[in-house]
């Protein structure tokens, strides 16, 4: 859980003008880079109440946390390494589409 933390850590203190592309890009990168921690949790078997007390305390990310988590709690759990990895590849990705398309407007 440390990437996550510090993760988090820098997603609360990132600027909160996001006019710049530049901005936005580093902002989704850092959502992308969370989810894909937290698939990777799901895919490693760690409980999702782990997870979302995790998630619960961290103010300013609380919400969009226990939405991720909830959302990787209902992919499947893979049996192979390379099915785990795929996984949370996409679900990175997802996350970075997500998000470019909120703030990227």
């Amino acid at each position: 859980m440390g990437r996550l933390l510090s993760s988090l850590v820098v997603l609360l203190f990132s600027v909160t003008s996001y006019a710049q592309s530049d901005e936005v890009l580093g902002y989704c990168k850092e959502i992308s880079l969370i989810s894909e921690d937290i698939m990777e949790y799901r895919q490693n078997g760690v409980p999702m109440a782990t997870i979302m007390e995790f998630v619960s305390g961290m103010e300013g990310f609380s919400n969009l946390g226990k939405i991720i988590v909830k959302d990787a709690y209902s992919e499947p759990l893979w049996l192979t390494e390379d099915a785990k990895q795929r996984s949370k590849a996409e679900f990175g990705n997802k996350y970075y589409m997500e998000c470019f398309d909120q703030m990227g407007k």
